[in-house]
């Protein structure tokens, strides 16, 4: 299978996972039909039978860089050498 394909094939399997967890989306809808037929085009023995891949939880822990940033602080306040615990 050659890359263009295979990456086409991912695509479908990831949005195919969304619409799973977001049945009444009209847009992931309208998503896997201009996949289907971008498929199509290169491959036209294309069956459609690709497993769904679900998409990945957000994590909650709070915005992007802050978990990083508490570390850099108490590297930064810290009068002697850390360990590691």
């Amino acid at each position: 299978m050659n890359q263009t394909r295979y990456a086409l094939n991912r695509k479908y399997a990831t949005t195919l996972g969304k619409l799973r967890r977001d049945p009444a989306s009209n847009q992931v809808r309208d998503d896997l039909v201009h996949l289907e037929a971008v498929i199509r085009t290169f491959d036209p023995g294309w069956d459609g039978n690709v497993k769904p891949i679900r998409p990945k939880a957000a994590i909650r822990w709070g915005k992007r860089g802050l978990c990083i940033r508490a570390a850099v602080d108490v590297l930064i306040g810290a009068t002697k050498p850390l360990t590691v615990r």
